[in-house]
């Protein structure tokens, strides 16, 4: 019984030797196999249970054993998976930060850059003349088709831009999906949640900067991250830009469904403009020059159309204190849209002409 069950376990042995790699076959699979039909015979006589302990930590012990043969064989020189290899190590591979990472001098990276604000565009502008709902008015024009392009687009080409160093045209899906949160926490009145999650991120940051600058090097990946934001803050301005999509839809919440004005469709395409003029433009001055440009005017344009449903100016204005209100409101969200704009671009500004030569 126990020679049965000894060549029972050799064949199966055997049988095992086939998941290992080729070239580790033909050099040790008979020596292998000797060394077992060896072992196992020498457990067989001494009885029924040590055969079976030794069976069990041989087969237990195959899959770690497998493991590290595979892997041994996948960095090896000789390895048919070099070129694989390869290509997978310069994917994840971070590049070095570079002034030339962007759409100032090429099409090609500024088309990467704009491609989100089109798509924005695109969906506003799609989800607001095309009947998708019913008449009405308030958070019309919030998700209906803008969360699944949110969620569906924006969030992989972050991830990806992270993986490949945070290059400028991973700026605009960060801010775009900022504006997503401030949105969904104002529907949600969880809003004061949102701005403490934004100052703990924010003091995160800043004690980072803080470690970082007293010897204490921070992981590789936050170093290229910050790597890139140290060599343009304006990139920064651009983020915040991105939320632009979002102030539009705050900006026209009140806007009537039906006998819809040109209006959002203009601000859609103030708003890309804006994108296209910093994206390639040389000077900061410039850079954000277009950026509060494009911002004003998406967020303003939602007067004329607020004066259009109220039928003129002066019907508008003299309906008590709706149009103080409303104006009010949509200059508190210009003059915060200006301070986020200006601030990472101002201190990037600032430290340029510190910096000696």
């Amino acid at each position: 019984m126990r020679n049965i069950l000894a060549n029972f376990f050799i064949i199966a042995y055997a049988n095992l030797i086939k998941f290992y790699p080729v070239r580790f076959r033909e050099t040790f699979a008979e020596e292998m196999i000797s060394v077992f039909e060896e072992t196992i015979n020498r457990a067989a006589r001494r009885g029924f249970w040590a055969l079976i302990q030794l069976v069990l930590i041989e087969f237990l012990s195959a899959p770690s054993i497998l493991f590290r043969v595979y892997r041994d064989y996948w960095l090896s020189a000789d390895s048919p998976w070099i070129k694989v290899r390869y290509k997978i190590a310069q994917f994840f591979r971070f590049p070095a930060s570079s002034a030339r990472l962007d759409g100032r001098d090429s099409w090609k990276q500024a088309s990467l850059e704009m491609a989100l604000f089109l798509i924005m565009g695109l969906v506003l502008i799609l989800q607001t003349y095309l009947p998708f709902e019913k008449s009405g008015s308030g958070w019309q024009r919030s998700f209906e088709i803008v969360e699944p392009v949110i969620l569906l687009v924006t969030l992989p080409i972050l991830i990806f831009g992270l993986i490949k160093g945070l290059p400028r045209w991973a700026f605009p899906p960060g801010g775009i999906l900022l504006g997503y949160c401030v949105i969904a926490g104002l529907i949600a009145q969880l809003f004061p949640f949102i701005l403490v999650i934004f100052l703990a991120i924010s003091g995160l940051t800043i004690a980072s900067v803080w470690v970082h600058s007293h010897h204490h090097p921070l992981p590789t990946f936050l170093r290229w991250l910050g790597s890139s934001l140290s060599l343009d803050l304006t990139r920064l301005s651009f983020a915040f830009y991105a939320v632009t999509p979002s102030l539009i839809i705050l900006a026209y919440d009140d806007a009537q469904l039906n006998n819809r004005t040109p209006y959002l469709a203009i601000s859609a395409i103030c708003m890309t403009v804006g994108a296209l003029g910093f994206v390639r433009s040389h000077k900061p001055y410039h850079q954000i020059l277009a950026l509060l440009t494009g911002v004003s005017l998406a967020i303003w344009l939602a007067f004329p159309d607020k004066v259009t449903h109220q039928g003129g100016i002066i019907y508008w204005m003299s309906t008590g204190r709706t149009w103080a209100a409303e104006t009010g409101w949509m200059f508190r969200l210009w003059i915060i849209a200006i301070i986020f704009l200006l601030t990472p671009a101002g201190i990037g500004i600032a430290r340029g002409r510190l910096e000696p030569g």
